[in-house]
């Protein structure tokens, strides 16, 4: 679906546009033209409300004073409200090696207690990390609330996290046994 743009006279105020339509922005969001930053579906990025939000907090503080931090895409979680859920975050495997990463997988099944509990059979999680450094670059979840997965995984792979600290052996949120 190309942006609405037609209206906006882009071409008068030499705001440069991709050939799709999409209007071209740097790293904070700014168009090629002097004082004229974009944010939100017509930038081509993933067309979330959230991801729109983000965008146009870094084009404000960018307008008022200059300092705004660069935008990154790269811990973007993603999902699909079905039942169960698909989330991920980062890329694939596939996605990775096109980047030029060396990267692993490991796949896991769903067994956790909340499954076993709710009485869920299906259910996966894949990790993808890079091989040397062993960081996290895609985290693949097919389960109840794979949402609320994905989303604690999206601060971690912002903190850098790798393969062996994603494991660490932390306490984890358990249910109250049945009296």
């Amino acid at each position: 679906m190309l942006p609405n743009v037609v209206q906006l006279a882009l071409e008068r105020a030499h705001v440069a546009t991709s050939d799709d339509g999409y209007v071209e922005v740097d790293e904070r969001l700014r168009t090629s033209a002097e004082g004229i930053w974009a944010a939100g579906d017509v930038t081509g990025k993933p067309k979330f409300t959230p991801l729109a939000r983000y965008q146009a907090r870094i084009s404000i503080k960018d307008m008022l004073d200059g300092g705004a931090p660069a935008a990154d895409y790269s811990a973007l979680p993603t999902v699909i409200f079905t039942d169960p859920e698909l989330a991920a975050i980062g890329v694939s495997e596939r996605e990775a090696e096109e980047q030029g990463l060396d990267v692993e997988a490991a796949t896991h099944e769903l067994k956790t207690t909340r499954a076993r509990y709710k009485n869920v059979r299906h259910g996966l999680f894949k990790l993808v990390y890079e091989r040397d450094s062993r960081r996290l670059v895609g985290l693949h979840v097919l389960a109840p609330s794979a949402s609320e997965i994905v989303a604690g995984y999206a601060v971690a792979m912002k903190l850098g996290a790798t393969w062996t600290t994603s494991r660490a052996p932390t306490t984890r949120t358990q249910p109250l046994a049945k009296a």
